[in-house]
């Protein structure tokens, strides 16, 4: 079972590391995402081409218009330039908390998901 140590929290959001199978939580309003290491890269990478392609527009950030694709097809998200900033700044901010925690805490060799 994960046993997770949380890495960044907001109101809307946050980001739990599992120290046991090593795998990310991503927990965003409505949404719930696991990832690998590889994949929660991949994920903010895309986020933040999506915030700086968007950037040049002239839409309300409040409103959603951001449409992110998946690999299911016909099944894609729907952000507002305000949602992917906020996410993009929830992932970084983990990705900086998990560099500071002790080794130990990172992989417990004795325990299984």
């Amino acid at each position: 079972m994960c046993k997770f140590q949380q890495l960044a929290e907001r109101d809307d959001g946050e980001v739990r590391l599992c120290t046991n199978c090593q795998s990310y939580r991503l927990i965003y309003k409505n949404l719930v995402f696991t990832f690998n290491r590889i994949g929660l890269e991949n994920f903010k990478d895309n986020i933040e081409f999506c915030y700086q392609e968007n950037l040049e527009f002239d839409f309300d950030p409040d409103e959603r218009h951001i449409v992110f694709d998946t690999r299911l097809r016909g099944f894609q998200f729907l952000f507002s330039l305000q949602e992917v900033g906020g996410l993009m700044s929830l992932i970084q901010e983990a990705m900086i908390q998990e560099s500071f925690l002790p080794q130990h805490i990172k992989k417990d060799p004795n325990e299984k998901c």
